[in-house]
């Protein structure tokens, strides 16, 4: 779930200057034509095993720019994101991805918004290769109470979370603190920290999905007996994680030696072990992920 941003009614700025969102160092623009988007320098630190970028990093990226449409286009109410789907065609070549996003629909109880995924060259400019893969994301609109942030949707621009330094001096699971608790194919663990949270303390929308897509690689990995690298993500967000350690289980339903899909579950094992997200993953052998 996304909660960032500029807020009439924020004690502290989000995301703070130690977080992760800002060691992607993501840029991002916003336009009067109601479109986003954000560039995600393509580096080692955010790599799957083959080389691109781990689906849930960009779904982390996707979600940013999301966010950021989805507030404004639902102003002076606020949302809830319900579900996010992510699917990669080919593998990136530039230097950066831009996730380039529009509002498709809003009613009266739902907003979705869809975002290209581009090969970019760099330096914040508009992707100019061959699309690399489509997300969709579907949010709840939630009527406006009198705690609800207030946003300016005239606000445009662009800005850069991490100040262009290429923050990230370890791989982005690592600096997450997530965990492997069962060996290859088992279990994985995230604890809730600052690091990794929105605006209201619980697990950031972009990481869960991060999670699930480790989990489920990992699960395909031990199945197919090589490295594997997801290429479709589906996550549906049920509940939020804020105790911790947010713990997996996952099962791989079909494995056909070049590639596999598994189901996640994330659970809240620090709040009665709640269900908080599911996560549909398909990946492939590492050296045909995305070819």
């Amino acid at each position: 779930m996304w909660q960032y941003g500029r807020t009439a009614m924020a004690t502290a700025p989000y995301p703070p200057e130690r977080h992760v969102l800002r060691d992607l160092d993501v840029e991002m623009e916003s336009r009067p034509d109601g479109t986003a988007s954000a560039w995600l320098p393509v580096v080692p630190a955010v790599a799957a095993p083959g080389g691109a970028p781990m689906a849930g990093v960009l779904a982390t990226v996707v979600d940013m720019v999301c966010g950021g449409l989805a507030v404004r286009a639902v102003a002076p109410d606020w949302i809830a994101t319900s579900d996010m789907s992510l699917s990669l065609t080919r593998a990136p070549t530039g230097p950066q991805v831009e996730a380039r996003g529009r509002v498709i629909r809003k009613g009266r109880t739902t907003l979705i918004i869809e975002v290209d995924l581009l090969d970019a060259p760099g330096e914040g400019r508009p992707g100019t290769g061959p699309p690399v893969g489509l997300a969709i994301a579907s949010f709840s609109i939630l009527p406006r109470r009198e705690a609800t942030p207030l946003i300016d949707p005239d606000a445009w621009g662009r800005s850069r979370f991490g100040g262009g330094q290429g923050r990230l001096d370890r791989h982005i699971t690592e600096a997450i603190g997530l965990e492997v608790i069962d060996g290859p194919g088992g279990r994985v663990s995230l604890p809730v920290a600052d690091y990794v949270h929105n605006s209201f303390g619980a697990i950031q929308g972009g990481i869960m999905a991060l999670l699930g897509d480790a989990a489920g690689a990992l699960a395909v990995a031990g199945a197919l007996g090589v490295d594997a690298a997801t290429v479709d993500l589906h996550v549906a967000y049920l509940a939020l994680g804020k105790v911790g350690p947010i713990v997996s289980t996952t099962s791989v339903t079909a494995c056909d030696g070049v590639r596999g899909d598994a189901t996640v579950q994330l659970f809240d094992s620090g709040s009665e072990g709640r269900l908080t997200t599911l996560v549909y993953v398909g990946a492939v052998a590492a050296d045909g992920a995305t070819a």
